[in-house]
C-alpha cells in the first residue's frame, strides 16, 4: 500500500519543482534527482511536461481556419437553440401539423416546392428534416406561408416538431449518416445556388 506521508511529501517536492523550474536545464534535472533520489522517476517525468509547456507557450498561436469557425458557429447556434427551447414548454407533436402532413394536404411535395421558389432542395430538406438550426430566414418563412397557405403559428409548431425529431440526411460513402444541424446562413452560403439567389434568400439583394 502506498504511505500517506510520503506520498505528500512527493507531492511537495513535485509542486516546488513545477514553480522553481519553469523550463527546467540538464543541470537543474540532475539537482533535483540527486536532491531526491526516490522520486527520480517522478522529477523526470514532471520536467518533461513542464519543458512541453515551455515549448508551446513559445509557439505562435494558430489562427482558426474557415472551417473551424463555421463548425463553431454551428455549434454556438446549436447550444443557443438548444436553450431557447429547453425554457418554453412545446406543444407535443402529436397536435401539431408536420411539414409532411401539411405539404401531403396540399398535394405537393420538395421538389415542387423548390421549383416553384427557386430555392435549392437541400435547404427545404434540411428544414422539413429538423437539420436546420432556427432561426429560419424570413423570406423563406414568408415564401413558405404564402405558398403553404398556412399561418405562422402552424410553420412554428412545424419546425417546433422537426428539430424535436431530426431525420438524417444524405449518407456520405466514406461514413455513417448523421444528422448535424446548421443554421440557415450556412445552409444557404453552402447550397449550390448562384450568387444572386443566395442573396435574395440571405436578403441581401
Amino acid at each position: 500500500m502506498n504511505d500517506p506521508n510520503q506520498n505528500i511529501e512527493r507531492d511537495a517536492i513535485l509542486f516546488a519543482l513545477h514553480k522553481e523550474c519553469t523550463n527546467p536545464t540538464a543541470e537543474q534535472i540532475i539537482t533535483w534527482v540527486k536532491r531526491y533520489p526516490q522520486y527520480a522517476e517522478d522529477i523526470r517525468s514532471h520536467t518533461a511536461i513542464i519543458k512541453d509547456w515551455a515549448a508551446r507557450e513559445s509557439m505562435p498561436a494558430i489562427e482558426p481556419s474557415e472551417a473551424m469557425l463555421s463548425r463553431s458557429q454551428s455549434r454556438a447556434m446549436d447550444a443557443l437553440y438548444k436553450a431557447q427551447m429547453a425554457s418554453v414548454v412545446q406543444q407535443p407533436c402529436a397536435t401539431s401539423h408536420t411539414f409532411d402532413q401539411i405539404m401531403a394536404s396540399r398535394g405537393t411535395d420538395v421538389p415542387e416546392l423548390s421549383r416553384k421558389l427557386d430555392i435549392s432542395r437541400g435547404i427545404l430538406s434540411a428544414l422539413i428534416g429538423g437539420r436546420m438550426l432556427p432561426p429560419v430566414g424570413e423570406r423563406l418563412v414568408a415564401a413558405l406561408t404564402n405558398c403553404l397557405e398556412i399561418s405562422r403559428e402552424i410553420f412554428n409548431n412545424a419546425l417546433q416538431c422537426a428539430c424535436a425529431t431530426p431525420r438524417l440526411g444524405h449518407a456520405k460513402a466514406e461514413g455513417t449518416p448523421s444528422v448535424i444541424p446548421r443554421s440557415y446562413e450556412d445552409l444557404v452560403r453552402a447550397s449550390s445556388m448562384p450568387a444572386e439567389r443566395k442573396q435574395f434568400w440571405l436578403g441581401e439583394d
